[in-house]
C-alpha cells in the first residue's frame, strides 16, 4: 500500500521503480487495510485508533444492582484482555468505575507496551490511596478533568505524581444524555493523546464515558466478552449508555466480525463498519499499478 503520510507522497514507491523494481499497489487490499488502520488514522486524522472493550452477561449486563461485577468473564477471557492491555498506548476509564473497582489496569503478565492509565474525572477527585496512585512507579497516570475542577484537588494529585490534563466540557450530545455540563470533551482529548503519538488506546468503561465515545463515533474497534450469566433486574448496570441511536441499525455495525469460544464465554471482536479507511492505490507520482 502507499503509504499516507504527507511527508512520504509516494517517493518510496517512485525510488523503487527508478531502480528498476516492479511494484504493485493493491494487494490483499481488505487485510492491508485493517492491518494498518491505527497507523493510517494517527497520520491522516491525527488521533489514535479506539478499541472498546468490556464484559457482559447473557442478559446485557456489566454490573449487578448493587454494582457487583467481578467476575462476569472466566479466566481465559481475562487472559486475552490483559494481552489486549500489552498491545496499547492508553487505557481509559471514568470516574465511576475507578470509585467501585479501585482497578490497577495494567497488563498482567507485562506486554510489548506500558500504557497511560486515563481516567475521566472531572473534578480531579481521585484518592491518593487508590491502587492507581499508589502503583504510579509501574505505570503513567493521567486525569482529564475539567477547566473547572478544584486547584486543590489538582495540586494534590500532582503532587502524588499524577498528570492533569484540563480539557474543556462536552455539549450539544452529553447535555442531551444528561452527563451532567462538565465531562471533559472526549474528542479533544484524542486529539492531544494523537500529538503524543498514541496509536492504540483501549476503554474499558464505564457505561457513561462509553456512551459518549458511541453517541460521537469515535470507537473504531470493538472487543466483546459474553459470559452464560443472567443477572437480572432494572437497575443492573448496561455497558452502553449516552443518547444512543433512535432506530436499531439494519446492517451489521462490525466489520467481518470474528467469533471465539473461550471456555463458555463468547468473545465478538472486529473494526466498526465506519472506521476502516479507503484504500490508497495511486498517486500522482506513481500512477495506478
Amino acid at each position: 500500500m502507499i503509504d499516507p503520510a504527507s511527508h512520504a507522497a509516494g517517493k518510496g514507491i517512485t525510488e523503487l521503480k527508478a531502480a528498476g523494481i516492479d511494484v504493485e499497489v493493491g494487494l490483499l487490499q481488505p487485510d492491508a487495510a485493517k492491518l494498518t488502520a491505527p497507523f493510517v488514522k494517527l497520520t491522516t486524522a491525527g488521533t489514535p485508533y479506539v478499541h472498546a472493550k468490556w464484559a457482559m452477561t447473557l442478559d446485557g449486563r456489566i454490573a449487578s444492582r448493587t454494582g457487583a461485577s467481578r467476575w462476569i468473564s472466566n479466566n481465559r477471557s481475562r487472559q486475552i484482555v490483559h494481552a489486549l492491555r500489552g498491545r496499547m498506548d492508553a487505557i481509559l476509564v471514568g470516574s465511576g468505575t475507578v470509585r467501585t473497582d479501585d482497578p490497577l489496569l495494567t497488563a498482567r503478565p507485562p506486554g510489548p507496551r506500558i500504557p497511560t492509565r486515563i481516567i475521566f474525572d472531572s473534578r480531579a477527585a481521585l484518592s491518593t490511596d487508590s491502587q492507581l496512585v499508589r502503583t504510579i512507579d509501574e505505570a503513567p497516570v493521567m486525569i482529564v478533568a475539567s477547566v473547572s475542577a478544584p486547584r486543590d484537588n489538582i495540586r494534590r494529585l500532582t503532587d502524588a505524581g499524577v498528570e492533569v490534563v484540563q480539557v474543556p466540557p462536552e455539549t450539544g450530545l452529553a447535555d442531551q444524555a444528561g452527563s451532567g455540563l462538565d465531562r471533559p470533551d472526549s474528542q479533544m482529548l484524542l486529539r492531544e493523546l494523537g500529538r503524543r503519538q498514541m496509536t492504540n488506546i483501549l476503554i474499558e468503561g464505564g457505561g457513561g464515558l462509553f456512551g459518549s465515545f458511541f453517541d460521537r463515533r469515535l470507537v473504531d474497534e470493538l472487543h466483546l466478552f459474553i459470559a452464560p450469566k443472567i443477572v437480572g433486574g432494572m437497575q443492573a448496570v448496561s455497558p452502553v449508555c449516552g443518547v444512543g441511536l433512535a432506530e436499531i441499525p439494519e446492517q451489521a455495525q462490525i466489520d467481518e466480525p470474528v467469533v471465539e469460544l473461550l471456555d463458555g464465554d463468547v468473545y465478538i471482536h472486529g473494526p466498526l463498519t465506519h472506521s476502516l479507511p479507503p484504500m490508497i492505490t495511486e498517486t500522482t507520482e506513481t500512477g495506478s499499478p
